[in-house]
């Protein structure tokens, strides 16, 4: 669950954060740095608010904007879109976390 909402709200509040600062139809360098501490400040809140550790979310969201968020906004979709993709993608990221985390635990 928290993989799906790091993902949810990265892809809320980048795309958001996109339609915001390229008012003017020119995304330069300076706001695409910006932007990439979106998904840090998502992956911090959902971890005040579930009991997966901060690096997880912090990874899951990172990966998130680099597998379907970019290309979906290259792709020219809009901010439901985003949203939409960025769940989907925090949740198959968050799999692996999920399917390691069960074998350490059976294990011990």
């Amino acid at each position: 669950m928290g993989g799906t909402l790091t993902g949810l709200g990265s892809g809320l509040i980048w795309s958001t954060f996109i339609n915001l600062v390229s008012r003017d139809q020119l995304f330069n360098g300076q706001e695409f740095m910006v932007s990439l501490t979106v998904p840090f400040l998502v992956g911090l809140v959902v971890w005040k608010s579930v009991s997966i550790q901060k690096w997880v979310l912090i990874l899951i969201g990172y990966l998130t904007l680099a597998v379907p968020l970019l290309g979906i906004g290259i792709g020219g979709a809009n901010t439901l879109q985003m949203t939409f993709g960025g769940a989907i993608g925090g949740l198959v990221w968050a799999i692996p976390f999920a399917l390691y985390n069960h074998v350490i635990n059976r294990g011990a």
